[in-house]
């Protein structure tokens, strides 16, 4: 498995993603239709994340297999840097876990303080490896990514 940043030349291959993923069929009517228009990973959510530069791709041979959505939020809840996390997606619960520790290690080397994510948008098992650095309130899961 490779992660690397996302480019804008990826918007396609994660919309098609994001629709396997999220069961959404090309064939599947105005109701699926409706689901894709108000993703996370819309085309208009994408061209925003991914010229942000903070967006990773895991992919085997060539074929994308999960994303994760990011970007930094300045001042915010007290921290100077804080690194968003709009959408984590991926084949399965354990590559959801690289591309996390992917955005984490990068937030680490950039001296943000902080990863925020929704705590509803990810299984207990993907923030596993990092409870003793994370806590959970508002519905918000904060990992705290400087070195202590």
């Amino acid at each position: 498995m490779d992660i690397r940043v996302l480019l804008e030349s990826d918007v396609e291959s994660v919309i098609q993603l994001g629709r396997d993923l999220a069961g959404i069929d090309s064939s599947g009517g105005l109701e699926s239709e409706m689901k894709a228009w108000s993703a996370r990973w819309r085309e208009e959510s994408l061209r925003h994340y991914l010229a942000q530069g903070w967006s990773y791709g895991i992919e085997r041979e060539g074929e994308l297999k999960g994303f994760i959505l990011c970007q930094p939020l300045l001042f915010f809840r007290g921290h100077t840097q804080t690194l968003w996390v709009e959408e984590l997606m991926a084949a399965n619960p354990s590559l959801q876990q690289e591309l996390l520790e992917a955005a984490y290690r990068w937030a680490r080397d950039k001296h943000f303080q902080v990863l925020l994510l929704e705590s509803e948008r990810v299984s207990p098992e993907v923030i596993e490896p990092w409870l003793g650095r994370s806590k959970n309130m508002d519905g918000l899961i904060e990992i705290r990514s400087t070195r202590t």
